[in-house]
């Protein structure tokens, strides 16, 4: 699928599956275009765009006349789990800085759990949980990968909004359909966009998503040997919020 639209008198022609690259170039438009009408043009083809510039820069230097309300309590998560997540995504010094207010306390509710055979590691963690949960994934295939089965899964693009009691974390191994994804963009779009990414910015944000599932505890499933990048630097920045599993 092709998505055209009209640049100062030139059509931009994008693939419609690049959607972070499409809305990335939108936002470069709308913050350093001096023509009014196209900022308002780019603002009704894509309502997230509105969101998207909020994310990466200070929204008031462009729009004026508005509140910026904070919500300031999080009624879900441990302190613990807010804290980490946090610090984790706020590497990208372009991430407007939040302070956060959670009402209750769990030690150590990050469990890094050591696995050797991905096929029975959910079964296997599953006896240390004895309440609700469900299993994220960053894509379809890790479902198959990890024998889900009949058990609630879903990826962590879906589990936005979304809460459980418990969260399992599955494919963090360190490779290209991994969390972080190493998938590289195609050659024409880092042709129309700068490379200015704080390194896997996206991905970033999408551990966030998938640690702020829990009301307790998060399950990250990890392979003894040859694991994500995340994961290991979780394992050493974070070692007082975590607690380790081996689950042979």
């Amino acid at each position: 699928i092709i998505v055209k639209f009209l640049i100062d008198g030139v059509v931009v022609v994008v693939n419609k599956d690049y959607k972070r690259e499409l809305m990335d170039l939108k936002f470069k438009l709308y913050y350093h275009s001096k023509d009014k009408k196209l900022k308002e043009e780019l603002i009704n083809q894509n309502i997230n765009l509105i969101g998207y510039v909020s994310r990466k820069t200070n929204f008031k230097k462009l729009v004026s006349n508005i509140n910026i309300i904070n919500l300031d309590y999080n009624y879900r998560n441990p302190k613990e789990i807010i804290d980490v997540a946090n610090s984790f995504i706020m590497k990208n010094k372009n991430q407007i800085k939040k302070e956060t207010i959670c009402l209750k306390n769990i030690n150590k509710p990050i469990k890094i759990c050591f696995y050797k055979n991905k096929r029975t590691a959910i079964e296997k963690i599953l006896k240390y949980i004895d309440t609700k949960y469900l299993i994220l994934g960053r894509n379809n295939k890790d479902k198959d990968l990890f024998n889900v089965q009949d058990k609630p899964f879903l990826t962590i693009h879906k589990s936005k909004g979304l809460e459980e009691d418990n969260i399992i974390l599955i494919n963090l191994t360190n490779n290209n359909n991994s969390l972080p994804s190493k998938i590289k963009n195609h050659k024409i779009i880092n042709k129309l966009i700068k490379t200015d990414y704080y390194p896997y910015e996206e991905e970033r944000r999408l551990f966030y998503v998938a640690l702020t599932r829990t009301r307790n505890n998060i399950y990250l499933l990890v392979p003894k040997s040859n694991y994500s990048i995340f994961i290991k630097e979780l394992m050493k920045n974070y070692k007082n919020y975590i607690e380790y599993i081996n689950i042979n």
